[in-house]
């Protein structure tokens, strides 16, 4: 059996910290308590005891399996694995999220990812105190049995420095030749004419609920929008009045009668920003309110939450450069009484997939209208057009029920209950690359969501928006070369100024437009703009490459097969993109594969030193 020992593993370029009273030490320094449980709030009892109970969880777990204990410092592959951060609640909406604080640096104020309102931090607040990151249980003898498959997670040793062991998600596979592109993963392959064909590899289910962002959930609605009128994101806003919105926040609910025409609920990304943040708190001293606000929908981009730490003076990391059009949501929905159908739509550079559901039969059907000058098909495994694919599904009666559906790496994913309904073709393939779409008869992009009933009374309760993680594939060097360049010919604080007036902060995020960071934002909160050539170059820079990226080699020794890996938090992630060496992980560099999180930070209710139940997970 393999030594036992904790290992620690760096998601970055620095070198990895040491499990220990060292890597804690800053935690619980500053605190007092006179309880009667005061002793648990020692960093040394409280790391005495947490090694009782992690030893105690190994020896069970060693016994079903070869395996050995990581912690994970950093937040490269954020949202799905936490290293160092601070866990959050928003003061607005209530909203739980996570921060990244990797080297414990003073962060000044966070936002939140929902309602977007900047709140400051205190080290003084034992709320906002920093926690080790994820400790992970590693299968080490996996891959002597069977092949890393994508989309993996992965612990390998960095080529590029053996001693530190580093984790991301498995990529690319020896022999592939890998394109990025608008934010997925493809295969290329040469053709007898010297060309190359790519083909997108989508994720498995259940990896894609486990790397999605949380982007708006409507039991989370600011204190403050409500006490100014500021407008839900779902709402009915064409056809006949039907569909019903009931308060706000936890409260919220929406209610449908039965009508013999499909009543459509639509979502509008309208969260505030910075700039209207401050206006909101204006009326609220003024104890004005919004009337009849009338705000268009903005794109949803590949902001994460995790990198928005403000830290003194300046910005961490920013609005996000990118639109994401791979998005889903999920809802509690409760079909009242009625036999009609249920309808649930997605948009994506105009194209509307729509999935429809026969009440009396459960069957689910899908089906795509494509925006002018696009062809768009769903296609079977054997790359057979399908005109209207069917999939069967639990829905057939009154009741309740679980609804997710996602549109993601050109596949339709829908569950009823956490079941995967099966369709006999959910992928599909389109002739053009997808930019935004807007006019006044169809929003397309502006209302990229959508519920519909028909002859149904319907009550839905709660609904949370997710969007797919975005691999960007701007070269860091080349991202940043473009923004030194702007502040030698502008003036570093001249451009900071400017920024700030417009709403938007200066980050060296990589922006594969590598247009200016203040038109980008401003372009994506004007539908108005995006049929312009100046949003077409803008949408489709980067976009409709004809060759691979990165070309990983097979050699006739197994032993030496390469591998791409890249981080879930991409725009934060030094992986294989960037390296400045070797950019691939050989087989016997390899470690083994995440099985679970066994032990986040713990709690302190209903006792101190409470295990951390609800994120403890297995690792997808």
């Amino acid at each position: 059996m393999a030594k036992r020992r904790k290992r620690s593993f760096s998601g970055e370029a620095s070198p990895a910290p040491k499990v220990g009273a060292k890597a804690t030490k800053t935690i619980y320094a500053d605190e007092e308590s006179n309880d009667m449980f005061g002793f648990f709030k020692s960093m040394a009892v409280r790391e005495t005891v947490e090694s009782i109970v992690i030893a105690v969880v190994l020896a069970m777990m060693f016994k079903a399996f070869e395996a050995e204990a990581f912690i994970i410092p950093t937040g490269s592959m954020a949202p799905s694995l936490q290293g160092q951060h601070k866990d959050l609640g928003c003061s607005q909406c209530g909203h739980q999220f996570q921060i990244g604080a990797s080297h414990d640096v003073k962060i000044a104020a966070t936002t939140c990812p929902l309602c977007r309102y900047t709140s400051p931090t205190k080290r003084a607040n034992p709320e906002h105190k920093t926690f080790n990151g994820d400790r992970i249980l590693v299968n080490k003898f996996v891959y002597d049995f069977e092949d890393p498959q994508r989309y993996d997670v992965i612990v390998f040793k960095n080529p590029n420095h053996a001693k530190q062991n580093y984790i991301k998600r498995l990529i690319g596979l020896p022999g592939e030749n890998i394109l990025i592109e608008n934010g997925d993963i493809y295969t290329m392959n040469r053709q007898a004419d010297e060309t190359w064909s790519k083909t997108i590899q989508p994720k498995p289910a259940e990896k894609l609920v486990q790397i999605a962002e949380r982007i708006a959930d409507t039991d989370h609605f600011g204190s403050s929008l409500r006490q100014v009128g500021w407008p839900r994101s779902w709402e009915q806003r064409d056809g006949e009045p039907n569909w019903a919105g009931e308060g706000y926040g936890e409260s919220l609910r929406y209610k449908a009668t039965a009508r013999p025409e499909t009543s459509w609920l639509r979502f509008s990304n309208n969260r505030p920003d910075e700039v209207e943040w401050e206006q909101i708190n204006e009326m609220l001293k003024e104890k004005g309110q919004v009337e009849e606000l009338k705000i268009k929908g903005r794109l949803v981009n590949d902001y994460v939450a995790h990198n928005d730490g403000v830290v003194g003076s300046s910005d961490k990391q920013s609005v996000g450069y990118h639109w994401v059009g791979d998005i889903g949501f999920e809802a509690d929905l409760k079909i009242v009484s009625g036999k009609g159908s249920l309808s649930f739509d997605i948009v994506e550079g105009g194209a509307h997939f729509t999935c429809s559901v026969d009440v009396k039969t459960g069957q689910a059907t899908l089906s795509v209208r494509s925006p002018e000058g696009s062809d768009i098909a769903f296609v079977d495994p054997d790359g057979k057009t399908v005109a209207a694919p069917v999939g069967q599904t639990s829905i057939n009666a009154p009741g309740s029920y679980q609804i997710r559906i996602f549109n993601a790496d050109d596949r339709i994913y829908f569950w009823v209950n956490d079941d995967l309904v099966e369709f006999d073709a959910a992928d599909y393939r389109r002739s053009d690359i997808p930019v935004p779409h807007y006019s006044l008869d169809d929003p397309g992009d502006a209302e990229p969501l959508g519920i519909g009933c028909q002859n149904l009374e319907v009550v839905v309760d709660h609904i949370a928006c997710f969007r797919d993680v975005y691999y960007g594939s701007t070269d860091r060097t080349d991202s940043i070369d473009r923004l030194l360049e702007r502040f030698h010919r502008f003036g570093d604080m001249k451009y900071r100024r400017n920024s700030r007036r417009e709403g938007v902060r200066v980050s060296t995020m990589e922006n594969e437009s590598l247009a200016d960071p203040t038109l980008v934002y401003q372009m994506m909160r004007s539908p108005e703009k995006w049929d312009t050539d100046e949003a077409r170059a803008l949408f489709t820079r980067k976009k409709g490459q004809t060759k691979p990226m990165f070309f990983l080699e097979d050699y006739e020794d197994q032993g030496k097969d390469q591998f791409l890996p890249m981080g879930d938090n991409s725009a934060q992630s030094l992986d294989g993109r960037v390296w400045s060496g070797p950019k691939f992980v050989e087989r016997d560099m390899l470690i083994g594969r995440a099985l679970l999180v066994f032990w986040p930070h713990s709690l302190n209710e209903p006792l101190p030193i409470f295990p951390n139940f609800k994120r403890m997970k297995m690792i997808r």
